[in-house]
C-alpha cells in the first residue's frame, strides 16, 4: 500500500489484521448503533448527524491555512455517537471510496465530509451573489439539517432573507439544548443570520406544509434548498414525493443543492434529473467527489474521481 494520503485518527479496529475481521467489527458496531436509546430517541440516521459534526471538527481543528471550513461549534455536537459512527463508516465505506487501498484508504468519508461542507458553502455564495446582481433576495432552507450550525459560522449565508433549519424533533431538541447551554455560559456568538427551526418527520409529514409551519417562508421568493445527507435515507417513493413537493413551493430562480449516492436505487441522479425537469427545473451541474470542482485538496490525484458520491444542482425556471 502507498503512504497515507492523510493522517488517520486512532480507531478501535486498528489492531484487526484482515478485511474480514474489520468488517465483522463494523457490523457489530452498526447493530449496536441501530438501537435507539430511550433517553435521547436518536435513530441511526439521526446519529449520522453526530458523525458529520465529528468529521467537520477534525477539519476545523486544523491551522487556518490548511482547513477548508471552520465549523467551530461542531466539537460540541460529537457526543457519544459521532466518533463511533465515523469509525464504523470508515471501515464499511472503505471499498466504496478506495477499493484498492491505494489513496484514501479508510479516510474517504472524513475527506468527503470536509469537501462537501465547503462545496455547499461555495454553492450558496455563488447562487446568492447571482440573485443579488438581479436585485432579488433569497431564503435558504436546510432540509434534514441535522446538527449543522452554519448560521453561526458560514458567511455565505449573510444577506439571506431567512435561514430555516428543518429536521426531526429529536435532532432539533438535542441541537437546541446544546446551543442553549453554550449561550447560558456566554460561549455562543450571535448567528450571522436569523435562524428559524422547524421539526418534521420526513416519513409522515409533508414538505408542502412548510409555509404553514414557518411564518418567514415566502413561496414567491427564491429558495436555496440544501439537501445534504438526506435523500439516500428515503425510499424512491419518498424521494419522488419530496422533490415534487419542493417544486410546488419553490419560486422562480430557486436552487437545489442535492447530495446523492449514485448507486442507491432510491436516489439515482438520472431519476432526479427527469423528475425535476418535469417540474420546471434545469440541471446546472453535477459533480462527483474527486472532480476538479469537488476536491479542495481532499482527494488523491492518483485516484479516479468517485462514481458514487456526488451532488447535483438545479435551478427553477
Amino acid at each position: 500500500m502507498s503512504e497515507d494520503f492523510v493522517p488517520a485518527p486512532k480507531r478501535e479496529c486498528d489492531g484487526l489484521a484482515t478485511p474480514e475481521e474489520r468488517f465483522a467489527w463494523c457490523m457489530k458496531e452498526y447493530e449496536e448503533l441501530k438501537k435507539v436509546d430511550p433517553e435521547d430517541g436518536m435513530t441511526f440516521t439521526n446519529k449520522t448527524s453526530a458523525m458529520i459534526a465529528y468529521e467537520r471538527d477534525l477539519e476545523s481543528r486544523k491551522p487556518e491555512a490548511d482547513r477548508i471550513c471552520n465549523d467551530f461549534l461542531a466539537k460540541h455536537f460529537v457526543g457519544k455517537y459521532g466518533k463511533r459512527v465515523s469509525d464504523a463508516m470508515a471501515v464499511g465505506l472503505q471499498p466504496s471510496f478506495d477499493l484498492k487501498m491505494e489513496g484514501l484508504k479508510f479516510e474517504g468519508h472524513i475527506q468527503y465530509t470536509a469537501a462537501r461542507t465547503r462545496l455547499i458553502s461555495d454553492s450558496i455564495r455563488s447562487h446568492l451573489t447571482e440573485l443579488k446582481r438581479s436585485g432579488f433576495e433569497c431564503q435558504v432552507l436546510n432540509l434534514g439539517s441535522g446538527l449543522d450550525t452554519r448560521a453561526f459560522w458560514d458567511d455565505s449565508l449573510k444577506g439571506t432573507s431567512a435561514y430555516i433549519e428543518c429536521d426531526e424533533k429529536a435532532v432539533n431538541d438535542y441541537k437546541n439544548g446544546v446551543l442553549d447551554e453554550l449561550k447560558s455560559k456566554g460561549e455562543l456568538p450571535d448567528p450571522l443570520v436569523s435562524r428559524t427551526i422547524v421539526s418534521m418527520d420526513f416519513k409522515t409529514e409533508s414538505v408542502k406544509d412548510i409555509p404553514s409551519k414557518v411564518d418567514v417562508f415566502d413561496v414567491e421568493r427564491p429558495t436555496c434548498w440544501i439537501l445534504e445527507g438526506l435523500v439516500m435515507y428515503l425510499t424512491a417513493e419518498e424521494n419522488t414525493k419530496l422533490l415534487t413537493e419542493i417544486s410546488s413551493i419553490s419560486g422562480k430562480d430557486s436552487y437545489i443543492i442535492l447530495n446523492f449516492v449514485a448507486d442507491s436505487p432510491a436516489c439515482k441522479p438520472d431519476d432526479h434529473d427527469k423528475l425535476l425537469q418535469e417540474n420546471d427545473w434545469e440541471k446546472v451541474d453535477r459533480v462527483f467527489f474527486g472532480d476538479e470542482k469537488f476536491n479542495f485538496g481532499k482527494y488523491p490525484a492518483s485516484q479516479d474521481p468517485s462514481k458514487k458520491f456526488g451532488f447535483s444542482f438545479y435551478k427553477k425556471k
